[in-house]
């Protein structure tokens, strides 16, 4: 085992490089993806790797060499270097608590009804992080492939609580990713959906048409449809059908600022045969999204997205002022109408760049700076954080449950209702 630390601890240590620095070559970006998502959002269990490599080590001591103790210093500084990213990690707390407080107000956890502040600390215990993948939730109702619209994947799925209230509750409406062209939707928004139901909401995912057999905006006219089945349908499940939000990630962070964005416009393209419904949502949470279609900015210019949008998700190429690509990128739908957001995203995303969801962030600031918009940024974090229950996705989802309540308690308040 010795004569193996050494040659296992420099491939540990180019792994570590590679996950914690962002490349822009074109053929880095997904590979980087895989290997900073898996190294980062799992770091304590690839330190328990490296402690146990160490102890192997120790106890061959007889075939020990000049590599076997290069590869044991390696091999301790990958550790050390592993923990101090969970750490880091973990302490996205803090980051969030900021950005709360600076777009919501210092008392913003004052502003959150007494009956509602109390859920805030259900679904998560201290070290939730050591079961990543313990997937599965406290008991809850759950009705699976319910029908929306005439397409083979308009189906939803409704999750409430097992107990349910004698008032309304409040809906987060889940929109999945996976680049417009994959996904489903009982594979994602999985820690959101035990969080919010275990403290009361009601949650309804849904499915989509994809690409490349379908193009834009046949994606956003189906979770608008989905949207107005909701509205129409979910007091029948305990849902307040004045009160939903919206959420996805990645292509669904996309859809769902789409969503709240285009709110009643346009009806004749993306409300084809149900232009009378209303499509309002009352507040936004994308994470690491796509935001820019036209990329105007050119935060993008040298990596071939724009030719996957051509090639599979678009019906036409693009050109400059087309109103369809422009009517894809939610950055040229910030109004002064909009609902709050809460933007959340990774500093080393390979797929979807913080750059521009930096951006987006400010010209939603710039066009109503009246309504609220949270913008965090986690440090050394990759695409897709919240798939599983890393420290990452569990800050980040208390943080968007905070938000959400928050939103939510204003609401009860201006329409004199009472908390569920």
């Amino acid at each position: 085992m010795a004569s193996w630390i050494f040659p296992l601890s420099v491939i540990g240590f180019l792994l570590i490089l590679f996950a914690t620095n962002r490349y822009r070559f074109k053929l880095s970006l997904v590979p980087q993806f895989v290997v900073g998502w898996l190294v980062i959002e799992l770091a304590w269990f690839h330190c328990l790797i490296a402690l146990t490599l160490i102890m192997m080590a120790l106890g061959d001591l007889s075939n020990w060499s000049i590599n076997t103790v290069l590869g044991f210093a390696l091999t301790a500084y990958n550790g050390f270097r592993l923990w101090t990213i969970h750490d880091r990690a973990v302490d996205s707390r803090k980051e969030f608590e900021k950005t709360l407080a600076i777009g919501l107000g210092d008392n913003y956890c004052e502003r959150i009804l007494d009956e509602r502040r109390i859920l805030l600390t259900r679904g998560f215990s201290k070290h939730s992080w050591m079961k990543p993948f313990r997937l599965n939730s406290k008991p809850m109702n759950a009705v699976k492939g319910v029908n929306y619209g005439p397409n083979d994947r308009n189906f939803l799925d409704i999750y409430t609580p097992e107990t349910r209230p004698t008032t309304p509750m409040p809906v987060m409406f889940h929109i999945h990713g996976g680049g417009w062209t994959i996904g489903d939707s009982k594979h994602q928004g999985l820690p959101l959906r035990n969080k919010l139901v275990d403290a009361g909401w009601v949650f309804v995912s849904i499915n989509y048409r994809l690409s490349p057999d379908h193009k834009f905006p046949a994606h956003l006219i189906d979770c608008k449809q989905a949207l107005s089945w909701v509205k129409e349908h979910i007091s029948e499940y305990g849902g307040d059908p004045d009160f939903i939000m919206v959420t996805g990630g990645s292509a669904g962070a996309h859809l769902a600022s789409l969503v709240a964005l285009t709110a009643n416009e346009n009806k004749k393209i993306l409300q084809p045969e149900f232009e009378d419904a209303d499509t309002s949502v009352q507040g936004c949470l994308p994470m690491y999204g796509v935001y820019d279609f036209c990329d105007r900015t050119e935060h993008r210019k040298d990596i071939p997205i724009l030719d996957f949008l051509e090639q599979y998700v678009m019906p036409h190429k693009y050109k400059k002022n087309d109103l369809l690509w422009d009517l894809a990128s939610p950055i040229s739908q910030s109004c002064e109408s909009r609902p709050p957001f809460m933007i959340t995203h990774g500093e080393l995303d390979t797929l979807a760049f913080v750059e521009e969801a930096r951006h987006f962030a400010k010209e939603l600031r710039n066009s109503c700076s009246n309504t609220p918009c949270v913008y965090t940024e986690l440090e050394q974090t990759q695409h897709a954080f919240d798939i599983f229950y890393s420290p990452h996705c569990i800050e980040s989802i208390k943080a968007m449950h905070v938000f959400s309540e928050y939103i939510y308690s204003d609401y009860l308040r201006s329409e004199n209702k009472q908390p569920s």
